[in-house]
């Protein structure tokens, strides 16, 4: 059985693997650029968190990532678990200057702040946002 996809005029998402706790792996693969994005989903719970890679494995940040293509498949995965379970999807950002972008990359996929925040003690806190679907442009 093939894996899933969801694919766009500048992206495609492929689901890689769902592990034996229910967590499913999405890699977000743009048609131009030089790094992926792997998206790790609870589909049971609706958590998510994000990983950027470049080509050839390092860690990149998002100023070397096309915003837009970021935006349009949170929102895609988003709204797919919402009509599929009714449960509005949530992502964590570390509060860091450098998550910046990343701030404003959930906002625009249509995440709006909890006001959790979750402390942890020797790394900076993490902010919590969650997909609301009526906001979400489409």
């Amino acid at each position: 059985m093939a894996n899933p996809k969801i694919i766009s005029a500048s992206w495609v998402m492929t689901r890689t693997d769902v592990d034996s706790y229910g967590e499913e792996l999405w890699n977000l693969v743009p048609n131009k650029g030089s790094w992926i994005a792997i998206i790790h989903l609870q589909k049971e719970t609706g958590k998510m968190y994000l990983s950027i890679v470049k080509a050839g494995g390092r860690t990149s940040s998002m100023s070397n990532v096309d915003q837009k293509v970021v935006v349009a498949a949170l929102r895609k995965l988003s709204q797919m678990v919402y009509k599929e379970q009714g449960i509005k999807t949530q992502i964590g950002v570390k509060a860091t200057e450098k998550n910046a972008k990343l701030f404003a990359t959930v906002r625009k996929a249509g995440f709006r702040k909890t006001g959790i925040r979750l402390k942890n003690r020797h790394k900076p806190d993490t902010l919590v946002y969650k997909f609301n679907p009526d906001r979400a442009k489409k």
